[in-house]
């Protein structure tokens, strides 16, 4: 490695935040690490103002279907007065709180969610190419909390990822391969930049694959505590959990309770019986054609094609 790195500032607290994309099994990631006691998890800060709030990011984009969906009327409420500003002082008072009791602060976001929207949309229309691109600071996170926080960056294999992406596009978002919306959220080029980014400051950079924590769980643990220089107890980590309690589903904003309905009735980590093989992009890239014929297919292809140095890249710092 060219630099020497820092987990986190000395004079600070460890904080540790997830930056990840949607279908990265990141939900999973984040709520194993949940039940450690050293940690305090403060769950999505910025997806309501960013998402569903007046300032939302899609709004910037030519194809806007991602920003339409419809949570109906009686939502409304819920984020119409979910701004960015708002969305920080939440966050600095939960972080506050968490660390007031000696715990660590464990956050997590989606990416395009988490970045400033001039920084979001100059890299969305390839006007920042570069890590030295960025502001010191690129987020909506407080700059003291940012300048101390460790970065856990989540990958997963492009075919999986396209792969679930698309299907969850057909019942949800109806978003389209080729349309920027959807594009902004299967790549891993953003991730990729945003980890350079840290790494050219020296710090701590961590990556933790979707996969790994099926398959390769203790020791992406070990790996994890290690980079995380020793503050967190691996034996404090559970693979199994009780569902979210109704106490803790009324705290939370209804929207992501909503959202996220899938990991608050899970019970552990579930693994197959068996565990599958590497993918295939030709059998994938067939069995899309025979599903939604050969354009939409050859698009997809695409996508993975696109996102596979990145990953690979990535890939290589993997706990």
């Amino acid at each position: 490695m060219a630099m020497d790195q820092k987990t986190h500032r000395k004079d600070s607290p460890l904080r540790i935040f997830i930056i990840d994309s949607p279908r990265l099994r990141s939900h999973l990631f984040f709520r194993f690490l949940s039940t450690s006691s050293q940690l305090a998890p403060i769950y999505h800060p910025f997806m309501i103002a960013a998402m569903f709030g007046p300032e939302e990011v899609w709004q910037h984009m030519k194809d806007q279907k991602f920003r339409k969906i419809n949570l109906g009327e009686e939502c409304k409420p819920l984020y119409d007065d979910a701004t960015f500003e708002n969305s920080q002082e939440a966050f600095l008072k939960a972080v506050g709180a968490a660390e007031s009791e000696g715990r660590v602060v464990l956050s997590n976001e989606h990416w395009f969610n988490l970045l400033k929207t001039d920084v979001f949309v100059d890299l969305v229309r390839g006007n920042v190419r570069e890590p030295a691109g960025l502001p010191q600071n690129p987020t909506h996170i407080p700059d003291d909390i940012f300048e101390t926080l460790t970065p856990i960056f989540m990958i997963r294999h492009p075919i999986i990822a396209v792969r679930s992406l698309w299907r969850d596009a057909q019942w949800f978002s109806k978003q389209l391969p080729g349309e920027d919306d959807f594009d902004v959220i299967v790549s891993n080029k953003y991730q990729r930049l945003l980890f350079d980014f840290f790494k050219a400051q020296g710090r701590t950079a961590i990556v933790v694959d979707g996969e790994d924590i099926l398959w390769r769980t203790q020791d992406m643990v070990k790996g994890l505590c290690a980079a995380l220089g020793g503050g967190i107890d691996p034996a404090g980590l559970s693979e199994t959990w009780d569902p979210t309690s109704k106490e803790e589903l009324e705290r939370m904003h209804p929207v992501i309770a909503t959202l996220t309905k899938d990991i608050q009735e899970s019970r552990g980590i579930v693994r197959p019986d068996v565990k599958p093989g590497e993918p295939s992009l030709n059998t994938q890239v067939q069995k899309w054609s025979d599903e939604h014929g050969d354009s939409i297919a050859e698009q997809l292809r695409g996508l993975v094609l696109e996102n596979m140095p990145h990953y690979e890249y990535l890939k290589q710092f993997a706990v």
